[in-house]
């Protein structure tokens, strides 16, 4: 670890409200039974998706950020890889998803995952701590 590691780690602190939100959507996908207004397929696909981001993606992120913090390399990469799916599941939400009650908090999820990708570019491109 370098110097530069507690400012360039700055930007894995932007995980907890982005958790918090994704708590929120994919708790609200699994265990509100009529959010979904789709398509019968689009409705199971939707509900999957939950399943899986409060199963794997959501501590993937969190355990990631944690050990990212402390320096892992290959927890970095594990972090950087939910925050991709994260961004993928929820502009699908907020674009393909007919209205339900849980779209600004997508939306609200896409404005933080922004600039959580703005950190992350800043951060690559101004330290060799990667």
């Amino acid at each position: 670890m370098n110097n530069n590691s507690s400012s360039t780690n700055g930007w894995l602190w932007l995980t907890v409200p982005i958790a918090l939100l994704v708590a929120i959507a994919a708790g609200g996908g699994v265990f509100m039974g009529d959010l979904y207004r789709d398509s019968p397929i689009l409705v199971v696909q939707a509900r999957g998706q939950d399943l899986i981001t409060l199963l794997v993606a959501l501590p993937a992120r969190v355990i990631g950020a944690w050990l990212a913090g402390r320096g892992s390399q290959r927890a970095r990469l594990v972090w950087l890889g939910a925050l991709v799916y994260t961004v993928y599941t929820y502009v699908g939400y907020a674009f393909a998803v007919r209205f339900n009650p849980l779209f600004l908090v997508y939306v609200a999820l896409l404005v933080q995952l922004g600039v959580d990708t703005t950190a992350v570019n800043k951060a690559r491109y101004s330290c060799t701590s990667w």
